[in-house]
């Protein structure tokens, strides 16, 4: 949603998104230092989009645990194909890959 409608419709800066969406919160939560960034000593979790995928937002669509989303119905271009977790493929083109997994971290 960030890509679609702040990059792609209104010209928001991808470092801006970069900094609202994983740097600010990670200094927020006292996790700065291992998450937040992608630098050595943080944690490579990561989401690669096609930049030109176009899709329709079903709740379906998001492999969520809930049966609704509030985005449902919104046409968004960038789209996420490969979400990487603790470097390890978590999701590849529309599929979960091997068993979830991660760790409570204290703030």
């Amino acid at each position: 949603m960030l890509f679609s409608e702040g990059h792609v419709r209104r010209g928001l800066p991808l470092t801006r998104i970069a900094e609202v969406a994983a740097a600010n919160p990670a200094r927020a939560f006292n996790l700065w230092g291992r998450k937040g960034a992608l630098a050595v000593g943080f944690d490579a979790d990561l989401t690669v989009l096609d930049p030109a995928l176009t899709r329709t937002v079903t709740a379906d669509l998001l492999l969520s645990g809930q049966d609704h989303c509030p985005f449902e119905g919104v046409r968004v271009t960038g789209w996420p194909v490969t979400t990487v977790v603790g470097g390890r493929v978590a999701f590849h083109e529309g599929k979960t890959v091997g068993e979830p997994s991660g760790s409570y971290l204290h703030r």
